[in-house]
């Protein structure tokens, strides 16, 4: 990620993660102690990731500055920060290349996933926190099960592409839902 920042001029700021538990017990009782609920579908990386971008749309709710750029620590940049562009009126931009447009539209379409790279906006962080107190889905899904799209109250849109996953990178927070459990995914 450092490599691929630097080639295109990026300037990062590093957020540790959150990382839960990974003995079974330990992690129930993690995540009744937490102000956010998860379903006892989620595994333990999906709930990391989650509560490490929960913990970030939580500080810029509560900070004085319009919008976050995230990204994760298995994205690569494709470009760089002249391409991002901000719109006001959304709650989420979609950076990355796995987040598809609503055909003919700007808007989030139906076969997005990741949150390898976003903007969000403090409005949108205050309005999406209410909405994910408790996690019934990966957070990419809960995003967009919150769009519009859906039915929701999120304006998410899908802009240039920043960032892609990066295969060959290993996530710092956890393991693949395939490898973790044994749903059917």
């Amino acid at each position: 990620m450092t490599v691929s920042a630097a080639r295109y001029g990026w300037t990062l700021k590093f957020f540790p993660a959150v990382y839960p538990p990974k003995n079974h017990e330990e992690f129930a009782v993690f995540k009744r102690s937490l102000r956010h609920r998860f379903h006892d579908f989620l595994n333990v990386g999906e709930v990391g990731c989650a509560l490490s971008h929960l913990v970030l749309w939580d500080d810029l709710a509560r900070s004085e500055c319009d919008f976050f750029v995230i990204f994760e620590d298995d994205a690569r940049f494709i470009a760089g920060p002249e391409r991002l562009q901000y719109y006001k009126e959304a709650d989420l931009q979609m950076l990355n290349s796995r987040s598809n447009a609503h055909e003919g539209s700007i808007f989030l379409g139906a076969n997005s996933g990741g949150t390898d790279g976003y903007l969000i906006t403090r409005e949108g962080a205050r309005k999406a926190l209410p909405l994910l107190a408790e996690v019934k889905a990966p957070l990419d899904i809960s995003i967009l099960m919150n769009s519009r799209l859906f039915g929701g109250p999120l304006v998410v849109l899908v802009l240039d592409r920043i960032v892609e996953h990066d295969e060959s990178s290993v996530s710092e927070i956890g393991t693949s839902r395939v490898l973790y459990s044994n749903y059917p995914v």
